[in-house]
């Protein structure tokens, strides 16, 4: 009974949303609200991935403090988006701060920017 339920909720879901969201709901459900690019949000998570260990061995921070999930990168992108709005900046070695460092690692911080440099003029 529950494989009949789940065919019909993704057949409905189909309908609703578009295959980018689709995409965004499966692997990251926390930034379907801000709807950015799939594509490019999944290359940032990979480029993260791929330079974390080096970043955390140049700038002597505790390996612990940056995680290697996905539901850790949504938090750090939705933090960076509502930093960004609200024009603040966290304290060294605060969460904040370092889901702000994550953001700046994947590269995500440059395709950010460009989309709040768009809504300010």
């Amino acid at each position: 009974m529950k494989k009949v339920f789940n065919t019909k909720l993704k057949r409905e879901l189909k309908k609703v949303y578009s295959k980018n969201e689709l995409l965004l709901l499966r692997k990251y459900p926390y930034l379907v609200v801000n709807n950015p690019s799939y594509e490019i949000l999944n290359r940032a998570y990979k480029r993260y991935i791929k330079n974390i260990d080096d970043y955390v061995l140049l700038n002597g921070y505790p390996s612990h403090w940056f995680s290697k999930s996905r539901r850790t990168f949504c938090n750090a992108v939705k933090t960076y988006i509502e930093a960004k709005k609200a024009g603040y900046t966290y304290d060294n070695g605060t969460n904040g701060y370092i889901w702000i460092e994550i953001v700046k690692v994947s590269g995500f911080n440059k395709y950010l920017d460009e989309i709040f440099d768009c809504f300010t003029e």
